[in-house]
């Protein structure tokens, strides 16, 4: 192989690594901000429920109006945590 060649191959190991690199710090980003809004999600659901529970217990609306109004009744069982790798 000449030098030239080997320069040329070298070079585009090293795009190819800078490539990786940065796909790999993007695919980080997303995960991250996932995550972000996986734990705001749950807050506000959290949020809901609570504002929910507290209407229905004053008597303001029952379940149907509140159905009628499009306000679903909060979950009442815990989602199962997702096992972590």
């Amino acid at each position: 192989m000449t030098e030239p060649d080997r320069e040329r191959i070298e070079a585009a190991l090293s795009e190819l690594r800078t490539e990786a690199t940065a796909a790999l710090d993007r695919l980080t980003d997303h995960r991250d901000r996932a995550a972000q809004l996986r734990a705001a999600a749950d807050n506000e659901l959290r949020a809901y429920a609570a504002e929910y529970r507290s209407i229905r217990a004053r008597g303001f609306f029952t379940a149907a109006q509140l159905r009628e109004l499009g306000f679903t009744a909060p979950r009442t069982r815990q989602r199962r945590a997702k096992r972590t790798p």
